[in-house]
């Protein structure tokens, strides 16, 4: 990379790539997804700034125009860059630019060194006679990304050009992009036969373009700028050695289709954008990709174009139509929003299931699968939708979802006989046709098991009967159970319970006071017969713990005798409960005291007993909770 001394701050090989490393600006290839409003900006590889590489996306086609349009210089021969623009000299813009003793010297494709020759340490003074020339503006102005700016140098005082000069120009920086990529703020062309000066639009920025360098390609954005021209030792430029050149908006077009796709496509949906005049393509250019993914409104991508002058997005979405907009984003175009609809189709699949005959309520009702038409592979995680008829009339519809394997297996309570089912997908990404299959239930022998557990008061715990196959041991689903929980051999609470998919019936044993209850359970089903089982529930008194603190105080104090109360099994206090004190007063007699406790626990009982000791007893009595008597005393001084 060579700059001139006095015209430019040099900037490092590593200042480039930490900028390189952050210009982060555009999408070319994203993944757009129903939940993910991000975008992936364009995917820079192998950057070089020795070796040029072109960078294109799956769309692009290699090696890249980087001009984009047909015009020549008066030779007709391409410019270094490997477009089609050229300078007047019909070889390389500039070539490889060295820098000996701090001064530029510039040679041409043709080794020829910029100064006729002579080296830029030669401190020869030039004593040949010198031109006075005129740069006469042919062309000034041109579209953004195309075109060339034109000028004419002549003799001041014949009027004729001046073929073969060497001109230095400097306004803005000039890139090129030929064994390596170099970047000058002033740079030395060559005028043709007819004395012409041809300077490409495309090599030209006004600013130090990072992102250009990684793709080989530049443009002046939109606008007016200055360029100054000088000349030689044997050439003088007197008139017009600052001429101004504009860049005008170029009319682009989108180039977008709708698309039309099944769901899970790897396609991506590309558009591309044009010069509108020309055809060809407009590069590194910022638009707005939007995308309706609900009823919400749209969701915005921001993009650039690649080298190709193409966009495009991965479809990460469910089926269904996209209305999506494209919109010029870039300061440089003038294009208008085009409206196109992407269209995502269900893949199809194939439903199969078999006619089944079970026992009542005592294997799955039905075992289906989806798999793909094309693949032939199971599909997991789709939606399917059961029918089950009850009745002729009457029926119940299901919901469920394929494992990895693609398969639902599934328990529906039905009662005897013979029962309908219509399967069909119910799913957002596969449609399939749907199949009618039946299922035929016949009356078995169950065999029903009723335990024996004790439990605390209040505790919670579940008495859990179980009601299986008597032939062939599987769980029952879906029958009727009557329980029956005596609370004395004539009295009893009686349950209608339905086993669940495990064959199982739970009784939450709370609502029993402490005591022990026989329980009964038979068959309530049409669809089984069953022996009766017998078990049994004992439900306990929440065990206590009774806490006094022992006493010794001052006679007529005012202090209190204090009891804390707690659950035995878990430590939490108990308030509100009674709690009974008897002080004795002789190894006999005793008066008894009832206190009950606060909300933190404890029972206070005021002490009036005159100075002595006395030994105290401390007890309850309750229907649901059950304590060990607990001995302290009180002892009154003077």
């Amino acid at each position: 990379m060579k700059f001139k001394n006095s015209h430019i701050l040099l900037v490092s090989l590593i200042s480039i790539f930490l900028l390189l490393s952050i210009s982060a600006a555009s999408a070319a290839d994203s993944d757009i997804a129903a939940d993910d409003s991000s975008v992936d900006i364009v995917e820079i590889e192998d950057i070089n700034i020795k070796e040029s590489h072109y960078l294109c996306d799956d769309a692009s086609t290699g090696s890249e125009d980087l001009s984009g349009d047909e015009n020549t210089s008066a030779s007709g021969t391409d410019d270094a860059t490997g477009g089609n623009d050229t300078d007047a000299t019909g070889g390389d813009d500039t070539g490889n630019a060295t820098s000996v003793n701090g001064t530029e010297n510039v040679t041409d494709s043709n080794g020829t060194n910029a100064t006729n020759g002579t080296n830029a340490t030669n401190n020869t003074k030039y004593d040949g006679p010198v031109t006075n020339a005129t740069i006469i503006p042919v062309s000034t102005s041109a579209d953004y990304q195309y075109g060339n700016f034109t000028f004419k140098v002549v003799d001041n005082a014949t009027g004729e050009p001046l073929a073969n000069q060497k001109i230095s120009v400097s306004g803005v920086y000039f890139f090129t992009f030929n064994n390596g990529s170099s970047i000058s703020t002033t740079k030395v062309f060559t005028t043709n036969s007819n004395g012409l000066l041809v300077i490409a639009n495309k090599n030209l920025n006004k600013n130090l373009d990072t992102l250009g360098m990684v793709y080989n390609f530049t443009a002046l954005d939109v606008g007016k700028y200055d360029l100054t021209f000088s000349g030689n030792d044997s050439l003088k430029i007197v008139v017009n050695n600052t001429l101004p050149i504009t860049v005008n908006k170029v009319n682009a077009e989108i180039k977008a289709s709708n698309f039309k796709d099944e769901v899970g496509t790897s396609k991506k949906y590309t558009f591309k954008l044009v010069n509108k005049n020309t055809g060809t393509v407009i590069k590194l250019a910022s638009l707005k990709f939007q995308i309706k993914l609900n009823s919400s409104g749209y969701t915005t991508y921001n993009s650039t174009t690649n080298l190709s002058g193409q966009v495009g997005y991965n479809l990460n979405l469910l089926a269904g139509t996209y209305p999506v907009r494209i919109v010029n984003n870039d300061s440089n175009l003038k294009a208008s929003t085009v409206s196109r609809n992407v269209t995502l189709t269900k893949k199809v699949g194939v439903l199969s299931a078999s006619n089944r005959t079970i026992l009542y309520n005592s294997a799955p009702t039905a075992i289906i699968k989806l798999t793909d038409k094309k693949t032939g592979k199971a599909v997991a995680g789709a939606v399917l939708k059961v029918r089950v008829y009850t009745t002729s009339k009457k029926y119940s519809d299901l919901a469920f979802y394929t494992d990895n394997k693609g398969q639902v297996s599934f328990k529906a309570a039905l009662s005897l006989g013979k029962h309908k089912m219509i399967i069909s997908t119910l799913d957002n990404n596969y449609t399939a046709s749907s199949i009618t299959r039946y299922v035929t239930l016949k009356k078995t022998t169950g065999k029903i098991s009723a335990p024996k557990i004790s439990a605390t008061y209040k505790s919670g715990k579940l008495y859990t009967i179980t009601l299986k196959n008597a032939k062939n041991g599987n769980a029952m689903y879906g029958s009727t159970l009557n329980i029956r929980i005596f609370v004395t051999s004539k009295s009893y609470y009686k349950y209608t319970g339905m086993t669940d998919g495990n064959g199982k019936v739970n009784i939450n044993t709370s609502s029993l006071k402490p005591g022990t209850y026989k329980v009964s359970v038979s068959s309530g089903d049409s669809g089984f017969t069953a022996k009766a089982a017998t078990g049994q529930i004992k439900i306990t008194k929440i065990p206590l713990k009774l806490s006094p603190t022992a006493y010794k105080e001052k006679y007529n104090s005012g202090k209190t005798f204090k009891i804390k109360v707690t659950n035995k099994n878990t430590n939490k206090i108990i308030s509100g409960i009674k709690v009974t004190v008897k002080v004795y007063t002789s190894a006999k007699k005793y008066k008894t005291y009832t206190v009950k406790t606060t909300n933190k626990g404890i029972a206070y009982l005021k002490v009036t007993q005159k100075p002595g000791t006395y030994k105290t007893v401390v007890s309850l009595s309750n229907a649901y909770y059950s304590a060990s008597a607990v001995t302290s005393k009180i002892t009154v001084t003077k």
